[in-house]
């Protein structure tokens, strides 16, 4: 069993910041995020490890809505 948490963030490049001023989005200077993993084995082949993640500033924009991610990894040993 392992539990994990991690912080992110990524700086975005003024050339990209410019083409969402193209599409009328409000450019952030980075996005950011939050994410919180338990990876366990059920079985002696599986392993199961859901996650939930927070992102700020999604896709860039700093207009977007706070994103919220939930994903399920499923791991296989043959």
């Amino acid at each position: 069993s392992a539990l994990s948490v991690g912080l992110n963030t990524g700086a975005l490049a003024s050339d990209y910041r410019d083409l969402l001023r193209l599409e009328a989005a409000r450019p952030a200077r980075h996005e950011s995020g939050l994410e919180i993993t338990y990876a366990d084995r059920v079985t002696r082949r599986l392993t199961l490890q859901p996650s939930a993640q927070w992102v700020r500033n999604a896709g860039g924009d700093a207009g977007a809505r706070d994103a919220v991610v939930l994903i399920l990894r499923a791991s296989v040993d043959f």
